[in-house]
């Protein structure tokens, strides 16, 4: 099959990206993880992911790894915006202006990847009640912005994982080593339901290091405090 780079939601070390590999694909598959930012115990372990930022903080951060050219991008984004405390959401916690800057976030990914299969996140669910019901309205605008990308025939669905169960969560924010297993499974079903004529071999360049232990070394997991890692990292597939 064609050669595949997607972006995927990150854990620390390797809790999400191996079990995604290993449940995803052969040992005859080669796996190479694109992105600009690494870390974690996994060879290879790159992703664009940074903690505590929102969707504006990604469209400022991403450019650098779209230079890679992936084909699948799989993008969760849009939980700090959620978030009451302004700190964290620095432009805003008011679901209608986060949808359009999601909007805005994922036609810079069409225009400098033109190939690629673009699938966003219905965001998950939190039990914080302060945030809960601002996420629940964020969830239900979603389809539209992407409805709106498809309907101009770009490659972009979305993805709902509002099923995900709360009692998953560790914090009320952060999945439960478990719970990133079970994320790795809702997208293991989505990118299986992407029309197979959408996806194009990637053209773009691999990132430093790849096949190599370049992958930042970092052996204690990052402090996240109580905010959540928003998310487009990257790897590349040979199926």
């Amino acid at each position: 099959m064609e050669e595949t780079e997607m972006a995927i939601e990150v854990g620390y070390g390797h809790a999400m990206q191996l079990g995604e590999t290993d449940h995803f694909f052969s040992p005859e598959d080669d796996v190479v993880f694109a992105g600009t930012e690494s870390s974690g115990t996994m060879t290879d372990g790159y992703y664009a992911a940074w903690s505590g930022q929102t969707i504006q903080y990604i469209s400022d951060h991403v450019g650098p790894s779209l230079e890679q050219r992936p084909n699948i991008i799989l993008l969760a984004a849009g939980t700090n915006d959620m978030n009451p405390n302004h700190s964290i959401s620095k432009e805003g916690n008011n679901p209608s202006e986060a949808a359009d800057r999601l909007g805005k976030l994922i036609d810079k990914m069409i225009k400098e990847c033109p190939d690629a299969v673009v699938l966003v996140a219905l965001i998950i669910n939190t039990c914080d009640p302060q945030q809960s019901p601002r996420t629940k309205e964020f969830q239900q605008l979603i389809p539209g912005v992407v409805k709106n990308r498809k309907d101009a025939g770009r490659q972009v669905l979305a993805v709902d994982f509002t099923t995900f169960e709360t009692s998953n969560l560790q914090d009320c924010i952060h999945p439960t080593n478990e719970g990133y297993k079970m994320m790795g499974d809702y997208w293991y079903d989505f990118i299986h339901q992407i029309p197979s004529n959408w996806i194009k071999p990637p053209v773009g360049r691999d990132p430093h290091g790849v096949g190599g232990k370049d992958n930042g070394e970092i052996d204690t997991p990052p402090a996240w405090g109580g905010n959540n890692r928003e998310v487009a990292g990257l790897f590349k597939l040979s199926w």
